[in-house]
């Protein structure tokens, strides 16, 4: 569902008040509420806060007990079915199948809203396949969502496993130092303690720390000035992966990739970062070159006084 422009211009108190008043005067079938409990049979109760989005917080929550083997997928449609008749569920489309119907390809949107026997059917009622092309159609549908799912957890388990490898220090009086995977010890140090304005010494102290945890290797013990940063949408997360001046864009994005499970993909995200990387040479040689050009106009750098 889209936000209008009234919904975008009003706070969510604003909204519950308009909707709790338009409520009280004529039947609504669906509340949007600050928070919300459904409660499933031998299964135990769902709470669904206003922040959250319904349709997942139930799909987490059944997915669990699919996996133990308690419910089977009609299961979990019909809670779904049951908690959107009662509160305003977001639609978001899933994934695409690519069809060829007519000798033309189509592509039939997957929602989260609708199980893939109903997006079948409504499209072969506008179609005109036939029943056997609608089960075909829905078993399709199936797999594809299988597959989103498959992907989902498997994401999940990197994040998960890229979270596990994450360091913290917790440095008494300034801050917490965290250490991500991907960085190099003396240059998370080293932006931390310019952050702070720690001095050398400190500098020198916690990097020495660091570098004496086992699980924390040490390659170089002067930091990188950063350049630039890439913005990487993966896994359904956004990433910003720092270049520095002695990174090699090859070896940054096979790291990267070795992290996060996208090694198909190194190539396009070092080209990613070689494109960035000469865009900003581009930019450096432009502000030499009006440096220079305002040196040798008349009076040129000479500071003027009344």
């Amino acid at each position: 569902m889209a936000q209008t422009a009234l919904e975008a211009a009003l706070t969510s108190e604003q909204q519950d008040d308009i909707l709790n008043h338009l409520c009280s005067n004529v039947l609504c079938k669906k509340r949007r509420m600050k928070k919300h409990t459904m409660f499933l049979l031998g299964l135990g109760k769902v709470d669904i806060d206003q922040t959250e989005d319904p349709v997942d917080k139930l799909g987490a929550f059944m997915s669990q007990h699919r996996k133990l083997g308690r419910i089977k997928p009609y299961h979990q449609w019909r809670a779904q079915k049951s908690l959107c008749d009662s509160i305003v569920c977001p639609a978001k489309t899933l994934s695409t199948l690519d069809l060829t119907w007519a000798g033309k390809q189509v592509q039939l949107p997957i929602t989260n809203l609708e199980p893939p026997k109903k997006i079948a059917s409504q499209f072969c009622k506008a179609s005109g396949c036939q029943a056997d092309h609608e089960r075909q159609i829905a078993t399709a549908i199936r797999q594809e969502l299988k597959q989103v799912h498959n992907q989902k957890q498997a994401a999940l388990a990197r994040r998960a496993a890229v979270d596990k490898q994450r360091y913290e220090l917790n440095v008494t009086g300034v801050g917490t130092l965290t250490l991500q995977p991907i960085d190099e010890p003396v240059d998370a140090v080293h932006a931390f303690c310019q952050k702070h304005g720690l001095a050398a010494k400190a500098e020198q102290e916690l990097l020495q720390h660091l570098c004496q945890q086992p699980q924390i290797t040490c390659t170089r013990t002067q930091p990188r000035k950063t350049l630039f940063s890439v913005s990487l949408n993966w896994d359904g997360s956004q990433h910003e992966l720092e270049v520095g001046d002695i990174d090699d864009p090859r070896a940054l994005a096979g790291k990267f990739c070795s992290l996060y499970g996208c090694t198909a993909h190194v190539e396009s995200i070092r080209a990613a970062i070689d494109q960035r990387l000469v865009s900003f040479k581009q930019q450096q040689h432009q502000q030499r070159q009006q440096g220079m050009a305002l040196a040798a106009a008349p009076g040129g750098g000479a500071v003027l006084s009344a």
